[in-house]
Formats: structure tokens, C-alpha cells, sequence
């Protein structure tokens, strides 16, 4: 991106902005960004919490955030860059967590794993997972109950993610 893609702005509002409105709007309690830039993310009027595994993949990140928000029961984790989040869809993967440990959408038949709701039960082993090497949230969740949520249609665009400008929208806010 030659950036950092959680202040790229679209519609005037930085990325992360708009992730963190929808969580909120999702009912999300607490609403906490994690790893990047803490001064500029507080400057933004949301909480920041540094990445305790800075650059060891997805994972960690996950792990991270299960840490933070210990007290909740369930954490969804959302990628900071997305281009249109839902608080719809948030919330709809959080009604359909139940008594599974994580439900991941899966777009094009793609499980995305960073995009998902994460039980604190799973925390344990992903911990494990974690301390055995393991980066990619797709290869710790064997011992896992996963639920999968196929997306299709229009609601598929609310886990379209901006990795190159190209994947930006046209019209951008300054």
C-alpha cells in the first residue's frame, strides 16, 4: 500500500475508524485496536494495545486480542483494513458462535480467518499452537470446533479487504 492501510481514508475516515464504528455498532465492548501505531490510533479517540507477538503472523494478533479482552466471553477480530465493514455481519457471526470455539466466514470458498469470532475457549490452544510455531490461524484450529459461515452475494463485499490502492475505492476522502 506504501502506507499504513488502517489511515488510508475512504469517505474522509481512516480505515480503522470505520472498522472500530462497526464493531461498536455490533455492540462490541471494548473496542480495542491491536499492534500499529498507538500514538496516531489514540489520536483517533480508540484504544490501542500493542501486538505482544509484533511480527509473527496473523496468529499472534489473535492471541493478542484474546489476551486483552480476557473478560469477553467472545472477541471478534476484524482487520483494520477492510473497505466496507458491517456491523451486520458482525453481529450475525457472533449470534452463530453458540458452543463452538470460532465462526469464520468463508468468502469463495476462503475461511477468513481474520475476519472472525473467537471464542476465549479457543484461547488455550491457540496459545499452544502459538508456542509450537504455528503463524497461520488455518493450521491451529485443528483441535477446534469451528463453524463455517458461507457468504455469498452482497454481503461478501463486507470482507473485501484494501491491499494494494488498486482495491480501493474510487473516490477516497483526504
Amino acid at each position: 500500500m506504501g502506507r499504513p492501510k488502517a489511515f488510508v481514508e475512504i469517505d474522509s475516515r481512516p480505515m480503522v475508524v470505520r472498522v472500530a464504528a462497526a464493531l461498536t455498532e455490533a455492540g462490541a465492548e471494548p473496542v480495542v485496536v491491536i499492534g500499529g501505531d498507538s500514538g496516531r490510533i489514540e489520536s483517533l479517540l480508540l484504544r490501542s494495545e500493542p501486538d505482544r507477538f509484533p511480527g509473527e503472523g496473523p496468529l499472534g494478533g489473535i492471541v493478542t486480542a484474546l489476551q486483552v479482552c480476557s473478560g469477553a466471553e467472545a472477541v471478534a477480530v476484524v482487520s483494520c483494513d477492510l473497505i466496507a465493514p458491517s456491523s451486520t455481519e458482525i453481529r450475525t457471526l457472533v449470534s452463530e458462535l453458540g458452543s463452538d470455539d470460532v465462526v469464520v466466514p468463508v468468502v469463495n470458498d476462503q475461511p477468513q480467518w481474520i475476519h472472525a469470532v473467537w471464542s476465549q475457549r479457543a484461547r488455550a490452544a491457540l496459545e499452544a499452537s502459538f508456542t509450537e510455531g504455528i503463524r497461520a490461524p488455518r493450521n491451529a484450529v485443528d483441535s477446534l470446533a469451528v463453524r463455517r459461515i458461507d457468504v455469498v452475494g452482497w454481503r461478501a463485499t463486507s470482507y473485501a479487504d484494501a491491499d494494494t490502492p488498486a482495491d480501493l475505492p474510487d473516490k477516497l476522502g483526504t
